[in-house]
């Protein structure tokens, strides 16, 4: 048998920055090794219309098996409870999406706007409130990362089940800047400011910050966990000791499954640590799904009718099993051949020369 090297290189473009500021049960400890374990034979599909839903290669029966269980998971809507269903009823109360896809289209990057022009599901509006406000939250702090709106929580719901309110309409206004190039060419941007229509619940707080967030593409999930934690920590560079203008951190944050602090990978702000925990934040704030992870429902206390909605026939609305199920099917996706590599290859050149490699690695070594 051929030995395997100890590390191998793939280039991934990564959703996140490193640095950024009815199933069986499958063991977890199996679940937790294997992105590692399929590495070294997941393989690289062509850049087809569904290049991000295409499995590693070389997977036996039982892995097979789990990949698809989540993948239905995945696809399948969720409805709310209580339902003749016995596997997918519990969405809500509160909710953006019936389904992962609704965000996540072939595994790729959600839209701001829809074809109409509004704003799409794939685009959410994300609450905190800062230190210094009346509204801060120690407690909450310490376990987002953040503090949310005292009523509305982390995140804009814009949809609800029956009897319980929705709680607003996600809105956008633009601001436009002009000005001009050192040749005198004229440009224009627009500075966007956000705000939520027909608040159902009342005003956000006056300090409450509204940040948009676009959901990622779903690219080289199970490769970026198989790289450690000592790799990640050993670009950070807080006080530019190289001299390069550039104090990269890693994000260190809560984690719900070791329940101690972990090296954040996933989400815009590096906020999750592993894909199963980043699954399990997307059910609960997305879709209103309690799991092991996020047991709550998501409501907040002023919200009554959330908090007494129905529940689903189970402890919770995704169990272990489910959630691993979805976690290994986000795994396990390859990763697509570039386009056209000798085309880009310019661009690739002049990408490291300017440095644009100091922030977004090209290439760092997997666990064996």
């Amino acid at each position: 048998m051929r030995k395997r090297p100890l590390f191998r290189k793939w280039s991934v473009l990564l959703a996140g920055a490193f640095l950024a500021s009815g199933c069986s049960d499958a063991p977890e400890e199996d679940a937790q090794k294997a992105p590692a374990a399929l590495t070294q034979r997941h393989g690289t599909v062509a850049a087809d219309r569904l290049a991000l839903t295409h499995p590693y290669a070389g997977m036996d029966d039982e892995k097979t098996d789990r990949a698809v269980l989540g993948k239905s998971f995945f696809r399948i809507p969720w409805v709310e409870a209580p339902s003749a269903t016995t596997a997918r009823d519990g969405l809500g109360p509160l909710f953006n999406a019936n389904t992962c896809i609704h965000c996540h289209p072939h595994g790729g990057t959600g839209t701001a706007v829809d074809a109409s022009g509004k704003m799409a599901r794939g685009m959410v509006f994300r609450f905190s409130v800062p230190q210094d406000s009346g509204a801060f939250d120690p407690s909450a702090a310490a376990r987002l990362g953040f503090a949310p709106d005292p009523v509305y929580g982390a995140q804009l719901s814009v949809s609800a089940v029956h009897g319980v309110a929705y709680e607003g309409i996600p809105t956008v206004r633009y601001t436009e800047i002009g000005g001009r190039y050192p040749d005198g060419t004229s440009y224009a941007l627009r500075r966007p400011a956000y705000a939520v229509a027909s608040p159902q619940y009342g005003a956000l707080h006056p300090d409450t910050r509204i940040t948009a967030r676009v959901a990622p593409a779903l690219v080289g999930m199970g490769l970026l966990e198989s790289v450690s934690d000592e790799t990640i920590l050993a670009r950070e560079d807080p006080d530019d000791r190289d001299g390069d203008g550039i104090s990269g951190r890693a994000n260190r944050v809560f984690s719900p499954e070791k329940f101690a602090t972990a090296v954040g990978r996933y989400t815009w702000k590096a906020s999750a640590p592993t894909v199963r925990h980043q699954v399990a934040a997307a059910m609960h704030n997305d879709m209103g799904l309690t799991t092991p992870l996020f047991p709550q429902e998501n409501c907040t206390p002023s919200q009554e009718a959330c908090l007494n909605a129905p529940k689903g026939r189970h402890a919770f609305d995704a169990p272990q099993a489910r959630l691993d199920a979805v976690a290994f099917y986000v795994q396990t996706r390859q990763v697509p051949l570039q386009r056209d590599a000798e085309a880009h290859r310019d661009g690739e050149t002049l990408f490291k020369q300017i440095g644009c490699v100091a922030c977004h690695a090209d290439s760092m070594p997997t666990r064996e």
